[in-house]
């Protein structure tokens, strides 16, 4: 889902509600509606990770698994007067939409803070160490937190959640001052192209905000990286697919694009290959088969017919004058 004019009408209510609530410090308010963007995406995060924990038939245990202490007994109230909670009350679906007013600011703050800070203190580093609630106004938070809900985060992409982000930003007027902003992705493939990183080479990413160039590095030239993971050589890897390894050499530096019909067998040929090697691989197939990949053409390239003027040697020519003649008495 892209950044639409919606999201960016309900980043500006945001906006007007925290200042307009008593927070006009603009850093103080990114840094919470960063907390608040990751409580609400965490949830979507343990579910894909679950899910590849399937596939990859690991044993995985969520992060919502198990219970809670109450680090505040008034929250009690709110759950049968319990001291411990499951953990699935942590999740943003529950507290954000059964919960409001006092009752909200005093579960975020001394729950739902707490929680990811635990969550995060087993990751390679606490970005939640010290973070606590500073919108601490019951009706401000309600109304912020039922923003924040209705952008639908888990259905946006990429690049749409890092508009978001430049968004929130320029709202504060701190965007230029604190120099948050994303690389445009035809500027990091770009620079992958003339880096032209190699497998087995480290990609060091010492600003990698969104991990683009991370990512891009990694996306360059997929073909030849699988070619590489198949242990063939260009000459028997262009033999499979029954094309000349000029062809392979024009998709492998993405002179010329691959096809929907010649991916689907590189496809079957990596699977078939590398499944039993992989067990976390997941390959069907009647799936790969059945694929609706749509062709890419370069842009700019315009396909069009050729024509050219040839000789013809009438080899019956008797024949096509007797039937000439034929033609003019029937006539």
């Amino acid at each position: 889902m892209p950044f639409t004019a919606e999201m960016r009408r309900a980043v500006e209510q945001i906006r007007d509600y925290l200042y307009g609530g008593g927070y006009p410090d603009p850093v103080n308010n990114a840094e919470q509606l960063s907390f608040l963007f990751f409580f609400y995406l965490a949830e979507g995060l343990d579910a894909q990770r679950a899910a590849r924990a399937r596939v990859a038939r690991k044993a995985r245990a969520s992060m919502f698994a198990g219970d809670w202490k109450l680090r505040n007994p008034l929250n009690a109230q709110s759950f049968g007067g319990k001291k411990a909670i499951p953990r699935e009350s942590l999740r943003w679906s529950v507290w954000a939409k059964g919960l409001s007013g006092e009752p909200l600011v005093r579960f975020v703050r001394d729950e739902v803070f707490p929680f990811f800070n635990e969550v995060a203190n087993g990751s390679a580093v606490n970005f939640m160490d010290g973070a606590r609630l500073s919108i601490d106004e019951p009706t401000v938070l309600t109304q912020v937190i039922n923003l924040v809900d209705g952008l639908r985060l888990d259905q946006a992409d990429a690049d749409s959640k890092g508009d978001l982000f430049e968004h929130v930003l320029k709202q504060i007027r701190q965007a230029g001052e604190l120099g948050q902003f994303r690389t445009p992705r035809h500027i990091i493939r770009a620079i992958v192209e003339i880096v032209d990183p190699k497998i087995g080479e480290s990609v060091y990413d010492p600003a990698a905000g969104t991990a683009g160039f991370l990512v891009g590095a990694y996306n360059h030239k997929d073909i030849k990286f699988l070619r590489k993971a198949l242990r063939m050589n260009a000459k028997v890897l262009a033999e499979s697919l029954g094309v000349t390894p000029e062809t392979l050499s024009r998709w492998e530096n993405d002179k010329d694009p691959i096809g929907p019909a010649n991916e689907k067998l590189l496809r079957l040929i990596v699977g078939l290959t590398l499944s039993d090697k992989a067990p976390a691989i997941k390959f069907d197939q009647k799936e790969i088969a059945s694929m609706r990949i749509q062709s890419v053409r370069p842009v700019g390239i315009r396909r069009v017919m050729c024509f050219k003027r040839v000789s013809v040697v009438n080899q019956e020519k008797d024949l096509e004058e007797s039937w000439r003649e034929e033609e003019k008495k029937a006539a």
